[in-house]
Parts: C-alpha cells; sequence; structure tokens
C-alpha cells in the first residue's frame, strides 16, 4: 500500500534535443489520495532519446526532506533557452572536459573546502540548484549564500560521465563522503557559450 505522487516543475534540454531532465517535488501518502501526505521529497530524472526517438530515463535520483509547508507546483523556465543545433560535435573531447572540471571540483573540495570547489564551478550569471538530503532545496541566490557558508571538505568519486550528443549538457554521478557521512552525488553541466562547463544542478544524497 502507499501513493507516489510527483510532478516535473522545472525541466532543461540539450540543444542537440536528445537529452535533458526533469525535476520538482513528490509527496508519499499512507493507503489512497486522498490521505495527509506523510513524506516529502525532490526528485531529478535524466532523459536521453533511443534509437527510435522515444525518450528513456537513464538516472533517476532524490532526496527526502521535511513538509515544505507549501509545495509549489508552478513551472520554471530556463533563463537561457537552447538553440536548435546542426552539425557536428566531438562529444569525445567534451566528455574530457567535463571529466576535467569534475576533478578539479574533487581536488578544491578535498583539499580546500567545498566553498571554493563550488564557486569554481558556478557560472557567474547562470543560476544553480542544490539538493541535500533532509533539507527543502536552494536555488539562485539562496544556494550561492549557502555555498558561501560551506568551509568542511568533503571527497568526491567519480563514477560515470555522459555527454549530449550537442557536447553542451553532460551528467556526472558518484560517492561522496563528508565527515562520516557517505552517500552518491549526481551532478548537472551545462557548457554555456563561450564558456566552459558549468555546475547548475546537483544531487547529494547524504
Amino acid at each position: 500500500p502507499g501513493v507516489l505522487s510527483w510532478a516535473p516543475v522545472y525541466a532543461d534540454i540539450a540543444d542537440s534535443g536528445d537529452f535533458g531532465y526533469t525535476t520538482g517535488p513528490f509527496e508519499v501518502r499512507p493507503k489512497t489520495k486522498t490521505d495527509d501526505p506523510v513524506g516529502f521529497g525532490h526528485f531529478t530524472t535524466v532523459w536521453q532519446k533511443n534509437r527510435t526517438g522515444q525518450w528513456e530515463a537513464i538516472a533517476d535520483v532524490g532526496i527526502t526532506h521535511t513538509n515544505p509547508q507549501q509545495v509549489r507546483t508552478d513551472l520554471y523556465w530556463p533563463d537561457v533557452y537552447s538553440q536548435r543545433w546542426r552539425g557536428d560535435c566531438d562529444t569525445t573531447a567534451r566528455r574530457i572536459e567535463l571529466i576535467e572540471a569534475e576533478n578539479r571540483l574533487a581536488q578544491l573540495a578535498g583539499g580546500q573546502s567545498l566553498r571554493s570547489a563550488y564557486q569554481s564551478a558556478l557560472a557567474k550569471n547562470h543560476p544553480v540548484r542544490l539538493y541535500r538530503k533532509g533539507f527543502v532545496p536552494v536555488m539562485g541566490d539562496e544556494a550561492r549564500t549557502y555555498i558561501d557558508g560551506l568551509t568542511t571538505t568533503a571527497v568526491y568519486r567519480l563514477s560515470r560521465v555522459k555527454v549530449a550528443s550537442s557536447g553542451d549538457m553532460g551528467i556526472a554521478y558518484g560517492y561522496v563522503q563528508e565527515q562520516d557521512r557517505k552517500g552518491l552525488y549526481l551532478r548537472i553541466w551545462k557548457r554555456l557559450p563561450d564558456t566552459s562547463w558549468k555546475l547548475v544542478h546537483e544531487v547529494l544524497d547524504i
């Protein structure tokens, strides 16, 4: 028994139109849809089109948190819209670049602080979303304020990287240990125009 309900409130897509992600809140009810919710959280699903043009979920993660009091159901729109992409892209080179960005973040997180790591990975004029187990997600200026207070270190171990065929969006996931806590992480990166890979979304399940 039990009812799990969720709905996407934000989505973004690569310029190639075959790679993207959705995210939003979910609620858990004991038995029926009319029951009061007893569990709350946010999900993130990464999608990719297969050879027949059908969308398939290639990663699906989430966090649980306390009652947000008011679940937001209005849609958020990307600040920068993707442009239709036509042409070739060296996805191997872009994948190597993304691995380098992940390694740079991991080195700073382990050797200096999480604040230094995240500040190096953020774009100045592009929002970021941070999902942390036990906490309602933070985004935009609130996320940057949260990052300013991260003085501890953490160890990240990369497991896999995947890049869109247009080379402008990618994901990385693996394992993280922060002090005595261990868990999984998923990061979504975008290669913004005339810049390098920048972090736009992160799920930390520890």
